[in-house]
C-alpha cells in the first residue's frame, strides 16, 4: 500500500499508522474489518483506503465491509453530523443505493467534491437537483455542474428557468460563458407568441413579497422593503450574508429561490428566526422543506411544532414530527381547520393511540 496522508483533521496516531502503510498485516486486516478502536469517520476512511492494500486478504476484507456494515456506519455518521473525509463522501455518493433524503444531505456538505456533484447532477431525484442548484458558490466555481444539471432531462421547468437566470446573472460574458437550454414548453410558447422587450422580464428581477398589515405600518420596514426590491438578484444574494433580521425577514420571502435559500445559510440566523420562518405562510414550500430536513434545526421542539401547524408545509414533511408533539399540541392540531384533513386525521390517530395506551397502563 502506498503511503497516504490522513485526510481527516486530528486523525489518531493509530489511524495515521494504518494510512501510512507502515502497520503490520494483522493490524491492517483488523482495520479492514472495522475492529480497531478508532472513531467512526476514521473506520470508514481506513476501510476505503485498504481496498488498495498490497495484501489480497486485506483488500477482500475491506471490500466486503464496504458492501455491508460500512454502509450503516456511513448513515449513522451522517445522522450524527460527524466530519467525514472527502473520499468517503464521494465513494458512498457514487456507489448507488442511497435514499434521496441521504443524497440531499450529502450534496449540502462543503467537503464533497465537484466530481461527485457533477455525478449527482445527473440523478433522477428532483429534491437533490434543486439542492445542488441553490448552491451558487459551487456552481460559480465549476461550470461543469451547471452543464450536468442542464443535460438532465429530469430537471423541472422551474428549476431550469432558475438555472438560466443564474447563467444570465453570473456568466453573461467572460471565460466561463455557459450555454444552457430553456424549458421545452417555454421555447414552444416563444415560437408561437412574440414577446416584446417591454414584456420580457429582466433576468435579475424577482417579485416583491407582500407585506403584512403590521409591516406596512412600520416606516423603517417599508423603507427596507423598497430598497431591497430595487436590488438585482446577485445583489440580494450578497446582502443575505450580512443582512440584519429585518432584511432577512424580507429576503426569505423573495420569489427567487436562490435568494430565499441563501438567507438560511446566513451565519446570523438563529433558532428564534427559524421558528418565525417555519410559521410563515408566505414563504415557499422549498424553504419549509429545507428547514424540515435539517435535523439540527428540527431538534428544537418549537421549530418542529411550527412546521406541523403551518398549512403551507407539505404533509409529507409534517408527518415525522407528529409523534413528537405533546398531548396538548396534538389535540389542538386535531381541531385545527387550517391544516389539511389528512394531517388532522393522522393527528387524531396519534391521540387515540396514546389514549388507548394510557387506558391499558391504568388497568395494569
Amino acid at each position: 500500500m502506498n503511503p497516504a496522508a490522513p485526510t481527516l483533521p486530528g486523525v489518531s496516531p493509530l489511524a495515521a499508522t494504518i494510512l501510512s502503510g507502515q502497520a503490520p498485516t494483522p493490524a491492517r486486516l483488523a482495520a479492514a474489518r472495522g475492529a480497531l478502536p478508532v472513531t467512526r469517520p476514521e473506520r470508514l476512511l481506513l476501510c476505503l483506503k485498504l481496498r488498495e492494500d498490497t495484501d489480497a486478504s486485506v483488500r477482500k476484507a475491506a471490500e466486503e465491509r464496504l458492501a455491508g456494515e460500512a454502509r450503516a456506519d456511513f448513515a449513522a455518521a451522517l445522522e450524527a453530523d460527524e466530519l467525514l473525509a472527502t473520499p468517503v463522501l464521494d465513494y458512498f455518493a457514487q456507489c448507488g443505493g442511497l435514499e434521496p433524503d441521504v443524497l440531499e444531505r450529502l450534496v449540502a456538505i462543503p467537503e464533497i467534491s465537484d466530481t461527485t456533484l457533477e455525478h449527482l447532477a445527473s440523478c433522477p431525484h428532483v429534491a437533490v437537483l434543486e439542492r445542488i442548484l441553490i448552491n451558487q458558490t459551487r456552481l460559480l466555481s465549476n461550470a461543469k455542474i451547471a452543464h450536468c444539471l442542464d443535460a438532465n432531462t429530469g430537471l423541472p421547468p422551474d428549476a431550469r428557468r432558475l438555472l438560466m437566470q443564474f447563467k444570465q446573472d453570473f456568466w453573461e460574458r467572460g471565460s466561463q460563458k455557459v450555454v444552457l437550454t430553456r424549458p421545452a414548453e417555454e421555447q414552444a410558447a416563444e415560437a408561437e407568441i412574440p414577446v416584446s422587450e417591454e414584456q420580457a422580464p429582466a433576468a435579475t428581477e424577482s417579485a416583491a413579497p407582500e407585506l403584512t398589515p403590521e409591516e406596512s405600518s412600520d416606516e423603517a420596514f417599508q423603507a427596507a422593503h423598497v430598497r431591497i426590491m430595487q436590488l438585482t438578484v446577485p445583489e440580494k444574494i450578497n446582502l443575505c450574508v450580512k443582512a440584519n433580521k429585518e432584511e432577512r425577514t424580507i429576503l426569505i420571502r423573495d420569489s427567487n429561490k436562490m435568494v430565499a435559500s441563501t438567507v438560511l445559510k446566513s451565519p446570523k440566523i438563529n433558532d428564534q428566526e427559524l421558528e418565525m420562518i417555519a410559521n410563515m405562510r408566505n414563504v415557499s414550500d422549498d424553504i419549509l422543506r429545507q428547514i424540515a430536513i435539517n435535523k439540527n434545526w428540527t431538534r428544537k421542539y418549537s421549530i418542529a411544532h411550527s412546521l406541523v401547524r403551518n398549512p403551507k408545509t407539505p404533509v409529507g414533511l409534517s408527518l415525522p414530527f407528529l409523534n413528537r408533539l405533546n398531548n396538548k399540541d396534538i389535540k389542538n392540531l386535531v381541531g385545527d381547520k387550517n391544516v389539511s384533513d389528512t394531517l388532522r386525521k393522522l393527528a387524531k390517530r396519534v391521540v387515540d393511540q396514546r389514549s388507548q395506551k394510557m387506558k391499558t397502563f391504568k388497568r395494569k
